[in-house]
């Protein structure tokens, strides 16, 4: 199911196209559903990294995975397998800023974070 921008606690708009993890590894799983073509995933931990592998082999463009923390809370082996070996870039020390889109998600914004995680102004990208 998808979710609100509230739910998952990110800023902006509340476009379709914004998925938990394990809601995203269900639809292609389960129902044989790609939620997008081209995915920016929230949070390093083993199931955003097997999910970004995932999308990634079944035709999603992984734009990137995105990671608050100064490290991923995946574990190394999945860092390789899931990130390296599909050339997917993580993001630490970063946060999704803002989220943009009338009907349908069209862009994400990230940020770097300070020591305190709070988003560093001038470094979106």
């Amino acid at each position: 199911r998808e979710r609100t921008r509230g739910a998952v606690s990110i800023p902006g708009d509340r476009p379709s196209g914004i998925f938990t993890a394990g809601a995203a590894q269900r639809y292609v799983n389960i129902e044989g559903y790609m939620p997008g073509k081209e995915v920016v995933i929230l949070g390093s931990g083993d199931i955003g990294l097997i999910m970004a592998r995932r999308m990634s082999l079944e035709g999603a463009k992984v734009k990137a995975v995105v990671e608050l923390m100064p490290y991923s809370n995946g574990l190394n082996r999945n860092i390789v397998q899931c990130l390296e070996d599909y050339n997917i870039p993580l993001y630490i020390s970063q946060t999704v800023l803002d989220i943009v889109g009338d009907k349908r998600l069209e862009k994400v914004i990230i940020s770097k974070v300070d020591d305190n995680r709070k988003p560093i102004k001038g470094t979106e990208i």
